[in-house]
């Protein structure tokens, strides 16, 4: 299809929680274009099977740059109706969900922002929740229709299911998309058109409804054929959603629900919690992975008892290793009308310990290899949520 020219598309993102998105210090908050194009890269690359393949038209580079060339579009930042939080602000608004006491205190928005207590990052300053980033993505050479489809498809996929900045897996910076309007193309409105915005689903059965139609045009556009294997996350056959049916009218709420959940969950769990105490106690043999590496990397156990031992996990792919690996389960707030809503998607894509990529302990200098684990805690984690649904019917 021929380009038309001039076309520009403007949106809306509203932020539901802190965002720590920083500027080049880390501490002042801005919310760069050159953030979220490497944000609507993620999704591209989740959504659609052929985003890496350099032969491709749809190949990720064409559409986005790369070092060959310019993407189609360009992005700014129109407007920020927006206001710095700090994270002294954030710890005194979630200090009553602390349970317990000393070591032993369990707080579910802590838990899911661990590193912005820890150091330096206590300075940082984030966006407020509630803050709108108004972005313009003009087309200045012309735009053609799968121009506009891996636009607009993956910035539907982060403005409902993804994030920006840090801990932005763990419901730090969740955006959503709450409007988009094209100029000059009818083609470009016509797309628009075939996508809902969900946060006008009134509940949440007509949320799932309008989810799933915005799925399968999603199906149209990119397809759906993720035959061959494929590391990186994406919306394969093993995605799964889980949406919570009890609502608030408090990020800060919703946030402590889906960390305690998480943490529960996790917390010396076995057998990784004996096994790998053994191991770092009395020199006891570690024959297979921890299953927790499931969740992502890196992965370090520490334990009192052990003094100043340590056990580190990576994961061993083909003839590399890597010490951090994404986590493949994403936690934010969804906006449903004037409430939130705990949302968990569990992307498809290699898991850390499974037999496509068997868990690595370092030890002494040097890696130990480990045999696969047992169970996928991704699934398993996913089911105890009750209620999980599959991505792709």
């Amino acid at each position: 299809m021929a380009k038309e020219l001039r076309s520009r598309l403007i949106f809306e993102l509203e932020l539901l929680t802190p965002g720590f998105i920083g500027g080049a210090n880390l501490i002042t908050p801005v919310a760069a274009p050159s953030g979220l194009k490497g944000a609507l890269r993620f999704w591209y690359r989740a959504v659609a099977p052929q985003a890496l393949d350099r032969k491709g038209s749809r190949f990720e580079g064409r559409l986005f740059g790369s070092t060959s060339g310019q993407a189609p579009f360009s992005l700014r930042l129109v407007s920020q109706d927006a206001k710095p939080y700090s994270v002294p602000a954030l710890e005194s608004q979630i200090e009553g969900y602390n349970q317990g006491h000393g070591r032993n205190t369990r707080n579910g928005v802590r838990y899911l922002g661990y590193s912005l207590f820890l150091g330096d990052n206590k300075r940082r300053q984030a966006l407020v929740p509630g803050s709108r980033l108004r972005f313009e993505a003009r087309f200045p050479r012309g735009g053609s229709e799968l121009h506009y489809q891996a636009l607009l498809g993956s910035l539907w996929l982060l403005g409902h299911f993804g994030a920006l900045g840090s801990r932005s897996r763990r419901g730090f910076g969740a955006v959503q998309l709450t409007g988009w309007e094209g100029e000059g193309s009818e083609t470009l409105q016509r797309l628009l058109d075939q996508l809902p915005l969900l946060h006008q689903a009134a509940g949440p059965i007509p949320w799932r409804n309008q989810l799933e139609k915005g799925v399968e045009r999603l199906g149209q556009w990119f397809g759906n054929n993720w035959q061959s294997p494929v590391y990186h996350p994406h919306l394969g056959r093993a995605s799964q959603y889980w949406l919570g049916l009890q609502g608030s009218g408090q990020w800060h709420r919703v946030l402590n629900e889906l960390g305690r959940s998480l943490q529960e969950f996790r917390l010396r769990r076995e057998p990784d919690y004996s096994d790998i105490k053994a191991r770092l106690a009395h020199g006891r043999p570690l024959s297979h992975a921890p299953e927790r590496a499931a969740f992502g990397l890196p992965l370090t156990f520490r334990f009192r008892a052990t003094g100043k031992k340590t056990a580190r996990f990576g994961a061993a792919i083909g003839r590399e290793t890597f010490h951090r690996w994404p986590s493949l389960l994403l936690l934010r707030p969804a906006r449903l009308g004037n409430r939130l809503h705990p949302l968990v998607l569990r992307l498809d894509g290699l898991v850390p310990g499974q037999v496509a990529s068997p868990a690595v302990l370092f030890q002494a200098g040097r890696g130990i290899l480990l045999e696969p684990t047992q169970e996928n805690l991704l699934d398993v984690y996913m089911e105890t949520l009750g209620g999980a649904r599959p991505w792709m019917p």
